[in-house]
């Protein structure tokens, strides 16, 4: 491949901000609204919302704050709602972390991907960094 011949990774049209057709590998999930979100909360669960579903919550013994992974698959905006919470933290697109909702475990890619396990064995066994899309946390 000659210099100057290289595919851009999308082909974005004419309106700025138009997503048009990837190029390679699906990124797709990059440039759209996240899916699923992380809320990190102290204290009592999260208030019911009407279009947000909220799939697991992990609970820690060594902190005071709860992680929740809520889905927002009709209208991404509404997780706005939960950032004036009381107690709500921080609310983050999805990125390498696993849920547990018993007997299945959560395991989630990215913003836009998740993985269902039906066993804590099945979900360790599993290695995320084989798949292309997974995002690692944020650092500390």
């Amino acid at each position: 491949m000659a210099v100057g011949d290289e595919k851009p990774l999308w082909n974005v049209g004419g309106v700025a901000g138009e997503l048009g057709e990837l190029v390679g590998d699906d990124l797709r999930w990059m440039v759209e609204p996240p899916l699923y979100w992380i809320v990190r909360h102290r204290g009592a669960s999260l208030p019911p919302i009407h279009g947000l579903s909220y799939l697991a919550t992990n609970r820690f013994a060594d902190s005071p704050f709860d992680e929740t992974l809520v889905a927002t698959p009709e209208q991404p905006s509404l997780i706005e709602l939960l950032r004036d919470v009381p107690g709500v933290c921080s609310v983050e697109p999805g990125y390498l972390r696993y849920f547990f909702r018993p007997p299945t475990v959560i395991a989630v890619l990215n913003r836009s991907a998740i993985n269902w396990f039906d066993s804590v064995d099945e979900a360790l066994s599993w290695d995320p960094f084989d798949d292309p899309d997974t995002v690692l946390p944020p650092s500390a």
